[in-house]
């Protein structure tokens, strides 16, 4: 990999790590949690059919996913709750 590649994937990770919200903040990252916020996600984005804001809430729900599966919990809660901000809806607290 090259050293401009690893930059940019610091810069990204360094911006994913700085974005805090009080649901992804208030909610300890695991693998179960990221399943809970990604059924929210889903639940939100079936509730807000269409619209341009649905579109990048279901690439959020991507990236979300993706970190999630390579276990990298916080930023894919993160990539979640951007979804969920997205489409004007929010995390709930009973993730638990």
């Amino acid at each position: 990999m090259s050293l401009s590649k690893i930059a940019a994937a610091m810069l990204i990770a360094g911006g994913i790590a700085a974005y805090g919200s009080s649901a992804v903040a208030s909610e300890p990252a695991t693998s179960l949690n990221c399943l809970k916020m990604s059924k929210q996600v889903k639940d939100a984005l079936y509730n807000h059919p269409t619209g341009s804001a649905h579109d990048a809430a279901e690439q959020e729900l991507k990236q979300g996913a993706d970190y999630c599966m390579k276990g990298f919990y916080k930023a894919g809660m993160t990539h979640y709750e951007a979804a969920l901000k997205a489409i004007g809806a929010s995390a709930t607290a009973s993730a638990h």
